[in-house]
């Protein structure tokens, strides 16, 4: 049994692969390399690279928090340049409140 769950600058879906679980495959959502873009420094911005989680088949990804019976909480940077963290936050816990779960905290930082 789990106790408790802590994201920190998460997905809110399975990316990069898929994942076996039990005796099943979940699916992952899709990287968009189009997506990326160099910054000015010369780094590579990965930050919008993973595929609309919101639609289809990109949902089908989507961690399933809802079933979740252990309070998770969601740590996330608000300025990540590699993950858009505070985003995906946002859409487990519209998720769970879609599911009327409540077991949930989002801490969020300036600057990271």
């Amino acid at each position: 049994q789990i106790s408790a769950v802590v994201s920190i600058s998460a997905y809110s879906a399975i990316s990069y692969a898929p994942m076996a679980y039990k005796d099943m495959v979940l699916p992952c959502a899709r990287l968009m390399a189009e997506q990326l873009v160099w910054t000015k420094e010369g780094y590579l911005n990965v930050k919008n690279m993973l595929e609309d989680i919101t639609t289809e088949p990109g949902i089908n990804a989507c961690i399933q928090v809802e079933k979740a019976q252990c309070p998770i909480l969601f740590v996330a940077g608000q300025d990540d340049i590699n993950i858009p963290c505070v985003y995906h936050a946002n859409k487990a816990i519209a998720r769970m409140k879609a599911h009327g779960k409540t077991n949930y905290t989002l801490l969020t930082y300036p600057g990271t």
